[in-house]
Parts: structure tokens; sequence; C-alpha cells
């Protein structure tokens, strides 16, 4: 049949559904829609009914939960398979639609990621997989990634990378990475990234308290100085995490401390 007739008949019915009160069900008539769509090979028209049953959740504040996350990831499956020109194209709409309504699911992400790394979309990618919990891909994106830099400058991709999770409070997965990096240790850079995991790791370990915490992360500061300067953005972040992961307190300049007496 034709396949805008039967799309814009789609969205007819999921308004219909919409006015009535059951706007939830309007969705779910969209994503079973989409299915069908997409097993005829109408892409573009899949992503039209997707992207208006994801509109009718975004108006009534409704966050992407597990339930409709595996509709859509079996639905993202499905662009892989139709055989339409613009699959690609209309897959990475939707993904990039669906992860702004699910930040935490994180095969989504991971989904997304994947498709933005086949691209070269790099920078894109990481922000994706940072989400996804899935250091296997996360690693694989930055080996790729680094590749293409400076030699010089390859520990960066990966410090950059584990401090960033450190300072979003997600060490479980900061660890993780490292260890899927094949924990490297040829550089400055390197070894402080490497004491910065241990420290969590003992921290995990119930090993070394808050107050340890914070003064081991002093030492390691003021340790490597040179190489956490390096990049401005690095050093932010690792100030972060300093405070999100071990409690670490900046200490007062000497002006801040002078101003702070005079104040009371």
């Amino acid at each position: 049949g034709n396949a805008y007739e039967a799309t814009q008949l789609y969205i007819g019915q999921m308004g219909r559904l919409g006015q009535a009160g059951d706007a939830q069900g309007g969705e779910d008539l969209g994503f079973r829609a989409a299915g069908v769509l997409l097993e005829a090979g109408e892409a573009a028209c899949a992503t039209t009914v997707i992207l208006r049953a994801l509109d009718s959740m975004s108006v009534r504040k409704a966050s992407v939960d597990s339930a409709v996350g595996d509709k859509l990831i079996g639905l993202l499956g499905v662009y892989e398979t139709c055989g339409a020109v613009d699959a690609g194209a209309q897959k990475l709409s939707v993904a990039k639609v669906a992860c702004r309504l699910a930040p935490q699911h994180g095969m989504l992400h991971a989904v997304y990621g994947k498709d933005l790394q086949s691209l070269g979309r790099f920078a894109e990618a990481a922000k994706a997989l940072a989400r996804a919990d899935s250091p296997k891909d996360y690693a694989s994106l930055l080996t790729q990634w680094a590749g293409q830099g400076y030699q010089g400058e390859q520990d960066l991709f990966v410090a950059r990378a584990v401090v960033h999770l450190l300072a979003v409070g997600k060490a479980q997965q900061a660890v993780e990475l490292h260890r899927e990096m094949g924990a490297r240790s040829s550089t400055p850079l390197d070894h402080f990234i490497s004491c910065l995991i241990q420290l969590v790791e003992l921290q995990f370990a119930y090993q070394v308290g808050k107050e340890g915490s914070s003064r081991a992360f002093q030492a390691l500061l003021q340790g490597y100085t040179p190489s956490i300067a390096r990049d401005g953005g690095l050093r932010s972040l690792v100030l972060t995490a300093g405070q999100k992961q071990f409690g670490w307190v900046p200490r007062a300049s000497p002006l801040q401390s002078m101003l702070s007496s005079f104040l009371g």
C-alpha cells in the first residue's frame, strides 16, 4: 500500500488516542506501527511515527523506562536490516531523541555511541558511551580516536575519559574503563591515572577512609601538577573528581585566607 497514507493514518489514530486521554496507548500504537513500516522497508515513515511517539512522551514529561527502551532497541536493530537507503541516518535521528529522553538507559546510549563512532564523530560518541556503562565499547572508541591524534597526546584521551567518569560519580565505570584500556603506564600522566584508580579501589575495599583519601589525593595533585597542567580541561575535571570522589577540599589562597580573617 501507500506508506505515506498509512503513516498519516497511524499518526491520526495516535492523536485521537491522546485527545481521549490515552496518550500512552497512542505511543504504544506508534511503536508497533513503526515496526510494520520498517518491515516494509519504509525507514523514513517509521522514523516519523517513532518521533511523534517520543514527542508525546516529552510533552507529558515521561522518561523512557526500561520497557520502552527495550522496544526502541528492537526497532533500532530493524533499521539495520530494512534495506532502505537512508536507514542509517534515520536510525541515528531516532537514537539521538531517544537518548535525550532516556539518560539512564545504557544500551540506548551504547547503540547511539557506536553509530556515531562508525561515522567518525568521536567527540559525540564519547559523550554517549560515557553514559552507556559499556567500558569495552568506550575503550574501543578511545583507542581508535587516540590513534588519530598526536603520539604525545594519546595518554590525554584515556585520562580525560577516566577522570570524567570519576567527576560525575561513576567510579566503578572508571575502574572498568581503565582496566579495558590495559592500565597504561608509559607516561607520568598514565602513572597519575593509575594511582587515582588504585585509590578508588582502596576505597571500595574500605582500606582507606575519607580523610585518608583526601590526603592521598592532595599528595597526588602536588606530585603530578606538571602532567595535569598539560590540559586545562583535564585539570578542571581532576579537581572536580577530587571533591566528588575523595572528599578533597581546595586549599584557600593566601588572599582568600586574609579576606576570610578580615570577615571573621
